[in-house]
C-alpha cells in the first residue's frame, strides 16, 4: 500500500497464537461454523487490500500444521514470549514489513475495514507508537474482567487500561459508554522494536494487557472506534454468540 505522500509501505499482519491459554486452553483451535477460529481470522485478514502478506506465529506444531492445511503462513516461534506483541515482533525479526498488525487470534470477526482504519490512522500521524480499536459496551458488560477496558484523553490517546470498570461509577452514574479493547494493533517497525526493547511494565503484567507497556512510558497509543461490529472470543461461552453473527456475515461466504 502506499502512505500519505505516496511512498510504498509493505504490511504485514502477523496473529499471535499458542495452545495452553488459561482462560480456554484450545482456544486457537476450536471450531466456529466448521472451521478453526484462527482459520477465520487469518482469511478474513487476507481479504483486506492494504495487507500484503498475513502469518500466523505460533509456538505449536498443531496450529502451524491446521494453517499450513489451510494454505496459509505460519512462524515458529519460541515457546515463552511474555506477550502477544513480542511474539508479534519474533516473527517480524523473520519477515519484516514497514507496517505490522498484530492481529489477536480470538478476533474472528476481524473485517477488512477494521483493519484499514487502524493502518490508516498510524500512517496519518508519525508521533503514534501504535493504534488500538474499540467497542462501546455498557456497564454490565465492563464488568467482566475478560474485557479491557480503555480510557482516553480528549484526543483519543490511551491514559490507562483495565479489567476493571473504568470510568468508576462510584458517584451512581451507571450510564457511562466504556470503551473495549478490540484486539487489532498495527505498530510500525520502529515502534515495535522499540516494543522489544522496553522494559515488562508493572502495570502491563497487573492488567495482562500488550499496551499497558506503551502508556507505562510514554508513548502514545491512538484509539479508535471499530466501523463494524465484532466480538472477541475470550472463553468457551462466546463461540455461540460468534456463530449467531457469522452465519448473517457476507465475509464469511467469501472463504467458508
Amino acid at each position: 500500500m502506499l502512505n500519505g505522500i505516496g511512498e510504498f509501505v509493505k504490511t504485514n499482519v502477523v496473529i499471535p497464537a499458542r495452545l495452553g491459554s488459561y482462560r480456554f486452553p484450545q482456544k486457537s483451535l476450536t471450531k466456529i461454523l466448521g472451521i478453526p477460529m484462527i482459520i477465520h481470522v487469518m482469511k478474513r485478514a487476507e481479504l483486506c487490500d492494504f495487507i500484503d502478506n498475513v502469518y500466523v506465529a505460533t509456538p505449536d506444531d498443531e496450529i502451524a500444521d491446521c494453517v499450513f492445511k489451510y494454505g496459509g503462513n505460519a512462524i515458529l516461534t519460541e515457546t515463552e514470549c511474555k506477550r502477544g506483541s513480542d511474539r508479534v515482533y519474533e516473527a517480524y525479526k523473520k519477515v519484516g514489513g514497514d507496517v505490522i498488525v498484530n492481529l489477536q487470534g480470538d478476533e474472528p470477526l476481524v473485517t477488512p475495514g477494521m483493519l484499514k482504519i487502524a493502518i490508516e490512522t498510524l500512517l496519518d500521524d508519525t508521533s503514534l507508537s501504535c493504534v488500538n480499536l474499540f467497542r462501546y459496551i455498557n456497564h454490565e458488560e465492563a464488568k467482566d474482567k475478560n474485557e479491557s477496558k480503555v480510557v482516553t484523553d480528549p484526543n483519543g490517546i490511551a491514559l490507562y487500561y483495565s479489567r476493571e470498570p473504568v470510568p468508576t461509577t462510584w458517584l451512581g452514574d451507571n450510564k457511562i459508554k466504556y470503551k473495549a479493547e478490540v484486539a487489532i494493533m498495527p505498530f510500525t517497525s520502529k515502534s515495535l522494536v522499540d516494543f522489544s526493547k522496553l522494559p515488562f511494565g508493572e502495570l502491563e503484567e497487573i492488567e495482562s494487557n500488550d499496551m499497558l507497556r506503551f502508556v507505562e512510558h510514554g508513548r502514545k497509543v491512538k484509539i479508535v472506534e471499530s466501523p463494524d461490529l465484532t466480538l472477541s472470543v475470550d472463553v468457551p461461552n462466546d463461540i455461540e454468540k460468534v456463530e449467531l453473527l457469522m452465519q448473517n456475515d457476507d465475509l464469511f461466504n467469501l472463504y467458508s
